[in-house]
Protein backbone atom coordinates (compact mmCIF):
# COMPACT_ATOMS: atom_id res chain seq x y z
CA UNK A 1 0.00 0.00 0.00
CA UNK A 2 1.33 3.40 -0.41
CA UNK A 3 2.32 5.22 2.37
CA UNK A 4 0.49 8.16 1.56
CA UNK A 5 -3.06 6.40 1.96
CA UNK A 6 -2.44 5.76 6.03
CA UNK A 7 -4.77 8.37 6.54
CA UNK A 8 -7.51 6.15 5.23
CA UNK A 9 -7.21 4.14 8.34
CA UNK A 10 -7.93 6.64 10.99
CA UNK A 11 -11.44 7.36 12.21
CA UNK A 12 -12.79 10.77 11.15
CA UNK A 13 -11.21 10.98 8.02
CA UNK A 14 -12.14 9.81 4.87
CA UNK A 15 -10.20 9.61 1.22
CA UNK A 16 -11.56 12.19 -1.04
CA UNK A 17 -9.46 11.42 -4.27
CA UNK A 18 -5.72 10.43 -5.32
CA UNK A 19 -4.06 13.45 -6.51
CA UNK A 20 -0.88 13.16 -7.95
CA UNK A 21 1.61 11.56 -5.40
CA UNK A 22 -0.78 11.24 -2.49
CA UNK A 23 -4.46 11.46 -1.70
CA UNK A 24 -6.93 14.29 -0.48
CA UNK A 25 -8.95 13.84 2.46
CA UNK A 26 -12.18 15.70 4.11
CA UNK A 27 -12.74 15.26 7.79
CA UNK A 28 -16.14 14.06 8.89
CA UNK A 29 -18.27 14.77 11.62
CA UNK A 30 -16.12 12.12 13.85
CA UNK A 31 -13.11 14.24 13.21
CA UNK A 32 -11.71 14.52 16.86
CA UNK A 33 -8.19 15.87 18.65
CA UNK A 34 -7.38 12.14 19.02
CA UNK A 35 -8.07 11.51 15.07
CA UNK A 36 -5.76 14.67 14.60
CA UNK A 37 -3.10 13.27 16.85
CA UNK A 38 -2.85 10.34 15.26
CA UNK A 39 -2.60 11.88 11.36
CA UNK A 40 0.84 13.58 12.70
CA UNK A 41 2.19 11.07 15.42
CA UNK A 42 1.25 7.98 12.42
CA UNK A 43 2.96 10.46 9.57
CA UNK A 44 5.31 8.34 7.73
CA UNK A 45 8.75 10.01 6.97
CA UNK A 46 8.36 9.66 3.24
CA UNK A 47 5.06 11.84 3.19
CA UNK A 48 4.06 15.37 4.02
CA UNK A 49 0.96 17.00 5.53
CA UNK A 50 -0.88 20.14 3.96
CA UNK A 51 -3.35 22.08 4.85
CA UNK A 52 -4.81 25.97 4.43
CA UNK A 53 -3.27 27.62 6.84
CA UNK A 54 -5.75 29.11 9.22
CA UNK A 55 -3.75 32.34 10.30
CA UNK A 56 -3.88 33.72 6.83
CA UNK A 57 -6.69 34.48 5.13
CA UNK A 58 -5.89 34.38 2.09
CA UNK A 59 -6.88 31.58 -0.42
CA UNK A 60 -3.55 30.74 -1.27
CA UNK A 61 -1.79 29.61 2.07
CA UNK A 62 -0.81 26.58 3.22
CA UNK A 63 1.20 24.66 6.01
CA UNK A 64 2.90 21.96 4.69
CA UNK A 65 4.03 19.18 7.78
CA UNK A 66 7.09 16.96 7.85
CA UNK A 67 8.70 14.62 10.40
CA UNK A 68 12.04 14.97 11.72
CA UNK A 69 13.35 12.06 13.24
CA UNK A 70 10.92 12.26 16.86
CA UNK A 71 10.54 15.80 15.51
CA UNK A 72 7.69 18.06 13.41
CA UNK A 73 8.96 20.35 11.00
CA UNK A 74 6.32 23.00 9.30
CA UNK A 75 7.35 25.02 5.98
CA UNK A 76 4.37 28.13 5.30
CA UNK A 77 3.87 28.73 1.59
CA UNK A 78 1.84 31.97 0.38
CA UNK A 79 1.28 33.10 -3.06
CA UNK A 80 4.34 30.96 -4.01
CA UNK A 81 6.21 32.69 -1.68
CA UNK A 82 7.86 29.41 1.33
CA UNK A 83 9.25 30.06 4.83
CA UNK A 84 11.76 28.03 6.18
CA UNK A 85 11.02 24.81 7.69
CA UNK A 86 10.58 25.58 11.44
CA UNK A 87 10.44 23.14 14.45
CA UNK A 88 7.10 23.00 16.18
CA UNK A 89 5.50 20.93 19.16
CA UNK A 90 3.11 18.40 17.89
CA UNK A 91 0.26 20.10 19.93
CA UNK A 92 1.17 23.50 18.17
CA UNK A 93 0.44 21.43 14.65
CA UNK A 94 -2.56 19.72 15.54
CA UNK A 95 -4.14 22.93 16.75
CA UNK A 96 -3.06 24.54 13.35
CA UNK A 97 -4.73 21.86 11.63
CA UNK A 98 -8.17 21.46 13.87
CA UNK A 99 -8.43 25.05 12.98
CA UNK A 100 -7.60 25.12 9.56
CA UNK A 101 -11.17 26.23 7.38
CA UNK A 102 -12.17 23.40 5.59
CA UNK A 103 -11.38 20.81 8.63
CA UNK A 104 -12.22 22.71 11.12
CA UNK A 105 -15.88 23.17 8.65
CA UNK A 106 -15.79 20.31 6.34
CA UNK A 107 -17.50 20.49 2.45
CA UNK A 108 -18.21 17.40 1.08
CA UNK A 109 -17.13 19.63 -2.34
CA UNK A 110 -13.62 20.22 -0.94
CA UNK A 111 -10.60 18.25 0.13
CA UNK A 112 -9.74 19.11 4.03
CA UNK A 113 -6.63 18.05 3.44
CA UNK A 114 -3.52 16.35 1.63
CA UNK A 115 -1.30 13.66 2.48
CA UNK A 116 1.60 13.56 -0.43
CA UNK A 117 4.60 11.08 -1.11
CA UNK A 118 7.83 13.47 -0.50
CA UNK A 119 9.62 12.97 -4.15
CA UNK A 120 12.87 11.04 -2.76
CA UNK A 121 15.23 14.25 -4.00
CA UNK A 122 13.52 16.40 -2.27
CA UNK A 123 13.40 14.32 1.31
CA UNK A 124 15.95 15.94 3.12
CA UNK A 125 14.94 19.96 2.21
CA UNK A 126 13.32 20.09 5.62
CA UNK A 127 16.80 18.39 7.31
CA UNK A 128 19.05 20.47 5.95
CA UNK A 129 17.24 23.81 5.52
CA UNK A 130 16.77 24.18 2.13
CA UNK A 131 14.82 27.08 0.90
CA UNK A 132 12.13 27.18 -1.94
CA UNK A 133 15.05 29.72 -3.39
CA UNK A 134 17.56 26.94 -3.31
CA UNK A 135 15.89 24.34 -5.03
CA UNK A 136 16.73 23.59 -8.64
Amino acid sequence: MNTAHYASGIKGFRLFQEAGLGYEYQATGSCSLESAMRLLTDLPPSCEISFFDPEEMEEEAYIFIRRAGADYVLMRARHGVFSAWKKEPAERIVSLFQESPLVNKPSDSFESFRVSLIPEHQRRWHIDGRLAADRP
